[in-house]
């Protein structure tokens, strides 16, 4: 079987290894500021196989779940959604692959609905793992060192008119921040984890907007 962990520049792969039930602890180079959830990953997964970006899902809607399943998986017309046509903003919603992700979305909330009967535009991204970017130590609440890789991506971006299923636009976008975040949730008895680069919030706004703005005939 092809060794699918990657080498970056640090000569260390991630750590590969999914989540169990055991306890959870933050570590951290300054006071809690915030939590960041990692990817999770098996042995026999990479991160390109089942890839967990930054953008974190905050609501799930059946209908859109489907629409974006049956878009983003073999795009398709989709006859009950609204037309692209007209002033914008043309509401849209988007998906990651595994559930219908609206935090991506938060940037510009008056572009978003929750009915799939007035979606115009389906946006699809993905994740695919690049390399390690940094390895950062820091510390759990025990005071020891822990290694922390920060993980480059890159983010497939592709955007479909719901009611034709034609493909709009498509776009790749790497992030590779390599900065070590101030703190991280993992589970307590680890000494090595794994956290993704962010995608930079204004180049998705950027991609999207020229489609959500426009006027269409």
């Amino acid at each position: 079987m092809e060794d699918k962990r990657a080498n970056g520049s640090s000569g260390k792969p991630p750590f590969l290894e999914r989540h169990g039930t055991a306890a959870f602890a933050v570590v951290a180079t300054l006071a809690v500021a915030a939590l960041v959830i990692v990817p999770q990953f098996t042995e026999d997964e990479s991160p390109s196989d089942d890839p967990s970006p930054s953008i974190s899902t905050v609501t799930q809607t059946p209908d859109l779940t489907a629409l974006g399943e049956r878009m983003c998986d073999k795009p398709a017309p989709q006859p009950d959604t609204k037309a692209y046509q007209g002033k914008g903003p043309h509401k849209f919603t988007a998906f990651d692959g595994d559930t219908t992700n609206l935090e991506f979305a938060q940037l510009t909330p008056d572009w978003v609905t929750k009915d799939a009967a007035e979606v115009e535009l389906v946006v699809c991204f993905d994740a695919r793992f690049v390399k390690v970017v940094n390895t950062c130590d820091l510390r759990n609440n025990d005071d020891e060192i822990v290694e922390v890789d920060v993980l480059a991506f890159d983010y497939h971006f592709r955007i479909f008119e719901a009611r034709t299923g034609d493909l709009l636009d498509e776009q790749v976008e790497r992030a590779d921040d390599p900065t070590c975040p101030t703190s991280v949730l993992m589970e307590a008895d680890k000494k090595r984890w794994s956290v993704d680069s962010p995608v930079d919030e204004d180049r998705v706004r950027d991609i999207v907007e020229p489609w959500v703005t426009a006027t269409v005939d």
